[in-house]
């Protein structure tokens, strides 16, 4: 996996147009391909996409069509979905649009993902990470930032 992969579309290059459910899903796997790490492992279904809007995590969709603020939602879910319980993410999403519209909020998520994947990837280390850096202490430290964030939320 390369950074060069991870490129989040901004709010202002989300679809201006509302989508159907698997005009949704589509964009969706496509904008996240670089998500699919297993064959045949899907990060997004109609099933999940409608548990979200049960929990109301996000709003309903109107006239069964998706917008800019459902992508939003759903790209910060699906990605933060791969390590917190949608609790909280669902706690972080309140979080980060209290002052401000999910169109900022969303960009600056966008912003500060792809600066960590720079991070990781791209050999623009901090002094904890090393290019020969084990699955151990990859492990150990994503659990440390995890719990972390967690205390943030």
């Amino acid at each position: 996996m390369e950074n060069s992969n991870f490129n989040l579309p901004l709010w202002e290059e989300l679809p201006d147009i509302e989508l159907y459910m698997d005009q949704l899903i589509g964009y969706l796997e496509k904008k996240l391909g670089f998500l699919s790490g297993v064959e045949d492992e899907k990060f997004v279904t109609s099933t999940m996409i409608n548990n979200y809007v049960k929990k109301k995590i996000i709003l309903p969709p109107e006239k069964k069509k998706y917008n800019r603020e459902h992508l939003a939602y759903l790209f910060i879910i699906i990605i933060l979905k791969r390590v917190f319980a949608i609790s909280k993410i669902s706690a972080f999403i309140e979080n980060i649009t209290k002052e401000k519209g999910i169109d900022e909020a969303y960009n600056e998520f966008c912003s500060e993902m792809k600066s960590a994947y720079e991070l990781v990837f791209n050999g623009k280390k901090d002094k904890e990470l090393e290019k020969n850096d084990t699955a151990l202490k990859a492990v150990a430290l994503l659990y440390a930032y995890k719990m972390y964030a967690e205390n943030l939320l």
